[in-house]
C-alpha cells in the first residue's frame, strides 16, 4: 500500500521517509486428522496444516481425505489480518466386517494388519477396497479383496481347510485369470525394473460415475470389459533403461531415474524388439483396456477419480505442480496395485489405434484393426489435472515425438 508523499525542494537537501504497508493477509489452517489434504478455494495448499498470505478477500477453506467427508469453511481477510483456521476432525467413512470363520479363533487380517480373530463383528473400517486374509496354523489361508460401501455390514463366512497351502477364493466373472507368480525384476546390462502382477477380472471401462462433468464424449459409452492376467511396468520406461537397450537418450529433459520422453509409438516398437532379444521374453505395449484396468487398481479398485486417489496432487505431476518439467518416477503415490506415475509426468503410448467405444461387453480387446492414430494415456506434466483421469483418452500421429510422450511395458505369460 504505498503512501503518496510530496516535499519542495529549495537549495538545501530534503529527505522524505515513506513508510509501506502490506496489502495482504497472514493466514494459517490446522487439522486435527493426519494426513488431511488442505484446499484454498479449491486449490491444494498443503498437508496437515498450511500457512501462508493472501490478497484480502473471501476463502472457503476445505481439508479432504479419502474415505472421509470433506470439512468446509469460509473466512474473510482484511489487509494485515493474522487469521488461524482449525478444521473439525473429519467424519470416516465406515461399514462393518462380519467374520465367521471356522476353525475358531482363526486370525484376520485387513490391509496387512491384524484386526482379531473369528469370529467377530469388526466396526468402523473405512469404506473402499481391501486385502482380506484369514489364516491358521496347520490350516490353508483364505484371501479375498472385499469392497466395502457406507453403512455396510459385509459377512464373510467359511471353514479354513487343513494344510499349509495358501489358496485364493474364485472371483465370479473373471475369466481366463491364470496364476501370476508375483511381481518380476529383470536387469538389462546393470538397470533394474519390476513388472507388476495384474490379476484378469471384469471391469467397467470409460466415464463411470467418479469421472463426474470432467469425461469428455470420446469417453462413451461405458462397457464391459474382460482381461486376463498380466504385468504391466511399475513406472514408465526410464532413461536409463532405454539407454541400456538402445544406447542414446532422446529425452528433452536428462536424467536417468526421469521416465523417457520425446519418443514416437514408432520408437517403442524398436525399443521393445532390442529388449525382446536382450532378455527372450515378449514385452510389449498395453492395449488400452489393459492400461486403464492396471490404472483404475485392477481388482483392488477403490474407485478413485485418478490412479490411486481422487486427490491428483497425491498420485500426478501435471501442470498445477510439475514446475515445467518431467520428475523422477516413483516420487508420488503408488495406486491399488503398487504402481507409480499412470497419471501425469508423461502420456504413455498404447498398442491400440485410437477410435470410439462400442457398448458391448469385450474380452482382451485390442482395438481397431487399422486407424490414423494411436492411443495414449494418462496426461502428462504440462496437461490440466482433467486430462490426468483415469479413463480419459487421446490419441497421436504414430510417428509423433514430444517432451511429454513416454510408455510402460506389459508382459503376459
Amino acid at each position: 500500500m504505498p503512501e503518496a508523499g510530496v516535499v519542495t525542494i529549495g537549495k538545501e537537501k530534503k529527505s522524505l521517509s515513506i513508510k509501506l504497508q502490506s496489502a495482504l493477509a497472514s493466514l494459517a489452517v490446522n487439522s486435527t486428522t493426519p494426513g488431511t489434504q488442505i484446499y484454498v478455494n479449491d486449490k491444494l495448499r498443503g498437508t496437515g496444516s498450511w500457512s501462508g498470505n493472501l490478497p484480502a478477500g473471501m476463502y472457503i477453506i476445505e481439508g479432504r481425505l479419502d474415505s472421509h467427508r470433506s470439512q468446509k469453511q469460509s473466512v474473510t481477510l482484511a489487509k494485515q489480518d493474522q487469521k488461524t483456521v482449525t478444521l473439525p476432525a473429519l467424519e470416516a467413512i465406515v461399514g462393518s466386517l462380519d467374520v465367521r470363520y471356522k476353525p475358531l479363533g482363526a486370525e484376520v487380517w485387513l490391509d496387512g494388519k491384524q484386526l482379531g480373530s473369528s469370529p467377530d463383528l469388526f466396526r468402523n473400517i473405512l469404506v473402499g477396497n481391501h486385502s482380506l486374509v484369514i489364516k491358521k496354523a496347520g490350516c490353508s489361508e483364505y484371501s479375498e479383496t472385499i469392497n466395502l460401501a457406507e453403512g455396510e455390514t459385509k459377512l464373510v463366512s467359511g471353514t479354513l481347510q487343513q494344510g499349509s497351502a495358501a489358496t485364493t477364493p474364485t472371483t465370479s466373472g473373471s475369466v481366463n485369470s491364470g496364476s501370476l507368480g508375483g511381481n518380476q525384476t529383470f536387469t538389462v546390462k546393470g538397470v533394474q525394473f519390476t513388472m507388476i502382477a495384474v490379476e484378469g477380472g471384469t471391469f467397467t471401462m470409460g466415464a463411470t460415475p467418479e469421472q463426474g462433468s470432467d469425461a469428455y464424449s470420446d469417453e462413451e459409452p461405458t462397457h464391459q470389459v474382460t482381461l486376463s492376467s498380466y504385468y504391466i511396468g511399475e513406472t514408465e520406461v526410464t532413461q536409463a533403461l532405454w539407454k541400456a537397450v538402445m544406447g542414446t537418450n532422446p529425452s528433452y529433459f536428462k536424467g536417468d531415474n526421469l521416465p523417457v520422453e520425446k519418443v514416437s509409438w514408432n520408437d517403442c516398437q524398436k525399443f521393445i524388439k532390442k529388449l525382446n532379444v536382450l532378455t527372450g521374453k515378449n514385452f510389449r505395449l498395453p492395449t488400452e483396456a489393459e492400461w486403464e484396468y492396471a490404472a483404475r487398481g485392477g481388482k483392488k479398485s477403490r474407485g478413485y477419480k485418478y490412479s490411486g486417489s481422487n486427490n491428483v496432487d497425491n498420485v500426478a505431476w501435471y501442470l498445477d505442480n510439475s514446475g515445467g518439467e518431467t520428475h523422477p518416477v516413483k516420487t508420488k503415490q503408488a495406486n491399488e496395485l503398487g504402481i507409480y506415475d499412470m497419471n501425469g509426468n508423461v502420456l504413455e503410448w498404447c498398442q491400440d489405434w485410437y477410435d470410439s467405444y462400442s457398448s458391448s461387453d469385450q474380452t482382451s480387446p485390442t482395438g481397431p484393426n487399422s486407424g490414423s492414430r494411436r492411443v495414449d494415456r494418462g496426461g502428462c506434466w504440462l496437461n490440466y489435472a482433467r486430462y490426468c483421469r483415469s479413463s480419459h483418452r487421446n490419441g497421436g500421429d504414430p510417428g509423433i515425438r514430444g517432451s511429454g510422450l513416454g510408455f510402460r511395458l506389459v508382459l503376459c505369460e
